[in-house]
């Protein structure tokens, strides 16, 4: 089941707590652009995240992965993807908490949303009639896709979060995601295309599912990314106006907290 649907923004951040890096009226330039991919395990089986314990319990997740901004609680990362996120109500209050727009959906019965945050210094979300994020949402292929403008260049990125399913649906689900892509791409004037979160695949199938048409942050040598030695997580771009392949990846099989370690990658802009 794939679905267009609108989605009012929930900007979480004060206007005065997003003069960080630049005030909004004399933006600087960034040449590169970071993600992070945190699947936050819907069970909470660790203590330190367990029930009301999850916002703050990825605050701290973020603060020792990607880092903060001198002095504030805002990611020193530009794009978040959390997948298997157990509540809304926690996901609004982890938004608050590091001051990032964000948009959340439910993919399945019971559990398993998926959040998509990003930097409201740095994208703005285009907006579709009425004031409306437009969010591109598949219950099959467990996915989710909006549209960011980049706020000194102006362009397009399309930017995914995924939580793709296990064992026989994932080759389908690709399926329907590349459709939606190409589909977005020919109504829409995307720059380019970022896909990042839990594939439920190794690299090198994503590689074969994609018909070799993206490059992954990760691949088989770069390790596993949960702790029973799964490659799962990834990001992927297709051509566009980031360089390819990725300048910078992590895998912070430290950070335990979860079964999936967090992962993140970095693109440099092309001048």
């Amino acid at each position: 089941m794939l679905s267009a649907k609108t989605t009012r923004l929930a900007k979480n951040c004060p206007e005065d707590a997003r003069e960080l890096e630049h005030d909004t009226e004399n933006l600087v330039f960034r040449s590169t652009i970071s993600a992070l991919a945190i699947n936050s395990d819907y069970t909470n089986r660790s203590p330190e995240v367990r029930g009301g314990k999850l916002p703050r319990g990825l605050v701290n997740v973020v603060r020792s992965t990607c880092g903060v901004y001198s002095n504030t609680t805002t990611p020193n990362c530009d794009i978040i993807t959390v997948s298997e996120v157990s509540s809304h109500n926690y996901a609004d209050k982890f938004a608050r908490l590091i001051h990032y727009d964000a948009v959340i959906d439910q993919l399945s019965a019971g559990y398993d949303s998926i959040q998509t945050l990003w930097n409201p210094n740095i994208w703005s979300p285009v907006l579709g009639a009425g004031g409306a994020l437009e969010v591109t949402l598949s219950y099959i292929s467990k996915y989710q896709l909006i549209k960011l403008q980049h706020k000194v260049t102006g362009h397009i990125l399309l930017y995914g979060s995924v939580h793709l399913p296990h064992k026989n649906k994932r080759k389908q689900a690709w399926a329907f995601m590349k459709d939606a892509v190409e589909d977005m791409k020919q109504k829409h004037d995307i720059d380019a295309v970022l896909i990042g979160g839990d594939f439920n695949t190794s690299p090198d199938r994503i590689i074969e599912y994609s018909g070799n048409n993206l490059d992954v942050a990760l691949t088989e040598e770069d390790g596993p990314t949960t702790q029973q030695n799964g490659r799962d997580d990834n990001f992927c771009i297709i051509q566009g106006c980031w360089t390819n392949p990725f300048v910078d990846t992590a895998i912070y099989s430290k950070e335990t907290v979860f079964s999936h370690y967090p992962i993140a990658a970095t693109l440099q802009y092309r001048e």
